[in-house]
C-alpha cells in the first residue's frame, strides 16, 4: 500500500484576505497545515544547500564564515536587484516544493495535507496541489483596516501591497480549475464555507 496523501489543498490569498484565520479553523479541526512563511524561514536556517546556493548565486557576504545567513545585508541586495529578488525565491520555494513532496511521501494515505503561502502560483506550489482555496475579502477598505490593526502600519503603504499582488492574482487565474473561492467579510459566514469545502 502507498504512503500518499489523498488531496493536497493550498491556502493563499492577497494581504488582510484572512488566509491565516481559515488555517487556524483548519488547525482547530485537527488537519495538518503547512505555513510556508515560517517553514521557508526554518529551512534557510538549517539548509546547507540553500546556504550555499545563496553564497554562490547571489552574494559570499550573505553567508558568514559560521553559517549564517545574513538575512539584512540579504534583503538590501535583492531590494534593489529584481533579479537577485526573483534568484533567491526560486532558491528558497524550490527547497520549499522539495519539503511539501517529501512531507507527502511520509503521511498516511487518505489525509489531507493543507499548505498556506501567499505566493501559491509564482512559486510553483500551485502545481503541487490538488485544490485551492482562494481566501478573498470584497471590500478592500476591511482589508485594509485589518492590516492597518495588525502591523500599525497606514492606509496607503497597505494599498501599494495589495496592488503589488496584483500579478499573483494574474498568475492564479491559470488554475481556476483547481480553484475554490471562500469569502472573509463580514457578511458571509466562514465556518459553513469551510464546512462545505471539506464536506462536513
Amino acid at each position: 500500500m502507498s504512503s500518499r496523501i489523498n488531496k493536497i489543498i493550498g491556502i493563499t490569498g492577497g494581504i488582510g484576505s484572512g488566509k491565516s484565520v481559515v488555517s487556524r479553523i483548519l488547525r482547530l479541526y485537527r488537519y495538518e497545515v503547512y505555513d510556508c512563511d515560517s517553514r521557508a524561514k526554518s529551512l534557510m536556517d538549517k539548509s546547507t544547500v540553500i546556504k550555499e546556493r545563496i553564497a554562490s548565486e547571489i552574494s559570499t557576504d550573505a553567508v558568514n564564515e559560521d553559517g549564517i545567513i545574513d538575512r539584512p545585508l540579504l534583503a538590501e541586495i535583492v531590494f534593489k536587484d529584481e533579479q537577485m529578488r526573483i534568484r533567491l525565491n526560486e532558491i528558497v520555494h524550490s527547497s520549499v516544493r522539495e519539503d511539501i513532496s517529501a512531507l507527502r511521501k511520509s503521511m498516511p494515505e487518505e489525509k489531507k495535507l493543507f499548505v498556506e503561502a501567499a505566493i501559491m502560483a509564482e512559486s510553483g506550489l500551485a502545481e503541487l496541489c490538488d485544490e485551492i482555496w482562494i481566501v478573498d475579502t470584497l471590500d478592500e477598505d476591511l482589508r485594509v483596516a485589518r492590516v492597518m490593526e495588525r502591523n500599525g502600519c497606514d492606509a496607503g503603504s497597505v494599498r501599494a501591497r495589495i496592488d503589488s499582488q496584483q500579478r499573483e492574482a494574474d498568475l492564479l487565474f491559470h488554475f481556476r480549475e483547481k480553484t475554490q473561492i471562500i469569502i472573509n467579510d463580514d457578511i458571509e459566514p466562514l465556518l459553513p464555507q469551510i464546512n462545505e469545502l471539506l464536506e462536513l
